[in-house]
């Protein structure tokens, strides 16, 4: 449909007797319909595609053009597609995570420098990802603070102190300082979490 030839056609250069050809009309009527449904066939088909051209080009014009990603820019990553290890529910997972170092730009996708944890391939497309502008009023975000990589090359965050205890639901849960992070990054770890602390 492309070439608007048939594929014998073109690799011949003459298209195949079928040894049944009708004899060309002599009737007038019959060749002027024939060349009049050749000429309509051709303008419906010039139509189309200048229909499609017109909305290609609409459509191009509301696109909104990508942002010209830089080696070392800092990114959200879009939590849609990621199965992560922590996630309860997808419903209450945070949308956008990060933000993350960008390693390597490609023509439709970067790279990022992601934690080993989360087990992630790190090239995503750039509809996944967006410029981080800094935090919003009130928003945490999640940075890499000091981590040690275990024999199994898994990192690991350190705990700089370990605050409080409580039990919840007949287990034992400590309140953590991480190394590295403030006092309102504090979290209630259960004790399985703290295992190598």
């Amino acid at each position: 449909s492309a070439t608007g030839k048939a594929p014998f056609e073109v690799t011949r250069l003459y298209l195949p007797r079928m040894g049944v050809e009708p004899d060309k009309s002599k009737n007038e009527a019959a060749g002027n319909m024939a060349k009049d449904m050749k000429s309509v066939l051709d303008k419906t088909c010039k139509a189309l595609f200048k229909t499609a051209e017109q909305m290609k080009g609409r459509a191009e014009h509301r696109r909104s053009k990508a942002p010209d990603y830089k080696v070392g820019d800092l990114v959200w990553l879009d939590t849609d597609h990621l199965k992560l290890k922590d996630r309860q529910s997808r419903k209450l997972t945070k949308k956008w995570i990060g933000p993350y170092r960008i390693k390597e730009v490609k023509p439709n996708a970067v790279e990022l420098e992601l934690p080993k944890r989360m087990r992630v391939v790190p090239t995503v497309n750039i509809s996944r990802v967006k410029p981080f502008k800094g935090p919003l009023p009130g928003q945490r975000v999640d940075r890499p603070g000091p981590v040690v990589v275990t024999q199994e090359g898994e990192e690991e965050f350190e705990v700089e102190q370990v605050v409080d205890a409580r039990l919840k639901r007949g287990k034992l849960e400590f309140l953590v300082l991480w190394k590295g992070y403030g006092d309102k990054d504090r979290t209630w770890e259960p004790e399985a979490h703290l295992e190598n602390s």
